[in-house]
């Protein structure tokens, strides 16, 4: 095909919107997602205890992503503190069901955790997602006798774009005015959600396009398709999806980490610097002298000294914030000091930064 035909359909496809763009790019990259999900369950599964009991793919709402997982350790007695994670995917992709090993290991800790999905961008754009999410968190509390859940126990919890989801939904639920910008009916009472676990998210929207020409391009991609804003470079300040920039002191005490070798390594930085300025209590978790360096969504890989010294930290943040007694199920994972490291050349501990402020 010729290139001025070629350049003429991408140029077609760019003004028609970022739906043929996304679509294509999901296609392109169905068989690499698959394969990166298979590769985690083969290094998650074999850490996953006996004993953790399951449903999955429970509707929550009416859209057609609108599912989640619940998992609790087998033979808990009584409601228990309950994790709710976002999965990440850039807003147009990724699923819940590439967390549910992690999710599985993180409930043998004497957690319920859920597992939720949402609708994609840019066939549904913010705020629906956290219009969604709180929709099932909604879910969890409103049954808690059913499944086992503490409603005034609640952790929220996301990686990559499923952090600043959660944040939004965070947001929302603690701060009135900010849950009217989005249109969100909060489905709990600030003192019921206990904390934020944040892993390698973007909280800064209203930031310059990185300096990489194609990273920019794939970044304004991401934002467009999920924003709805063809320039997304220029939000107007107090844009609610930029949610790092209107976080308040009511924002509930918060982990947050990413690894050095994280695009969006800075994004966790600000948003430590601005809850410490806003007196919000928070536990953070970087690897600043890693090597290789430590990448993006380190965490979900169990089977690494990094991830399992995050797993560590989120079970003693959520215990310490939840009000549950630290005990572990017999068949939980043991310590992370028993692991070895993909990230930290072999060390038997990282050198990370793990500190409360506020």
């Amino acid at each position: 095909m010729p290139a001025i035909v070629v350049a003429g359909v991408l140029l077609a496809a760019w003004l028609a919107g970022p739906r043929p763009i996304v679509a294509v790019l999901r296609l392109l990259t169905r068989r690499a997602g698959r394969d990166e999900a298979a590769d985690i369950a083969r290094r998650n599964g074999p850490l996953v205890p006996p004993g953790v009991d399951e449903r999955l793919d429970v509707p929550y709402g009416p859209g057609r992503r609108c599912r989640l997982d619940v998992f609790r350790p087998g033979g808990a007695t009584g409601p228990l503190p309950t994790v709710v994670w976002v999965h990440g995917g850039g807003w147009i992709g990724g699923t819940k069901d590439a967390l549910r090993d992690y999710l599985r290991v993180l409930a043998s800790h004497g957690f319920v955790t859920v597992g939720v999905d949402y609708s994609w961008a840019p066939e549904a754009t913010f705020p629906r997602q956290p219009r969604e999410v709180a929709a099932a968190v909604r879910f969890v509390v409103e049954r808690s006798d059913e499944l086992g859940t503490d409603p005034d126990r609640l952790i929220l919890a996301g990686d990559s774009a499923g952090a600043q989801i959660a944040a939004c939904v965070a947001a929302a639920i603690v701060d009135p005015g900010y849950a009217r910008l989005i249109g969100v009916d909060p489905p709990v009472e600030p003192r019921q959600l206990r904390g934020t676990v944040l892993f390698c998210g973007a909280y800064f929207l209203r930031v310059p396009p990185p300096s990489d020409r194609r990273a920019a391009q794939f970044v304004r991609l991401l934002l467009w398709s999920y924003l709805g804003v063809r320039r997304p470079a220029l939000l107007p300040a107090g844009h609610p999806a930029s949610v790092g920039d209107l976080l308040t002191g009511a924002f509930p005490p918060t982990f947050v980490s990413a690894g050095n070798g994280d695009p969006l390594l800075s994004q966790s930085h600000r948003l430590v610097d601005q809850l410490g300025r806003v007196g919000v209590p928070v536990t953070e978790l970087f690897f600043p002298d890693a090597d290789p360096p430590v990448p993006h969504e380190y965490q979900v890989t169990l089977d690494t000294g990094t991830g399992r010294r995050a797993l560590e930290a989120v079970v003693g943040f959520a215990h310490r914030y939840a009000g549950a007694a630290p005990a572990r199920s017999p068949h939980s994972m043991p310590s992370t000091q028993e692991a070895a490291s993909d990230h930290d050349g072999g060390r038997r501990a990282e050198r990370c930064a793990t500190s409360d402020q506020g």
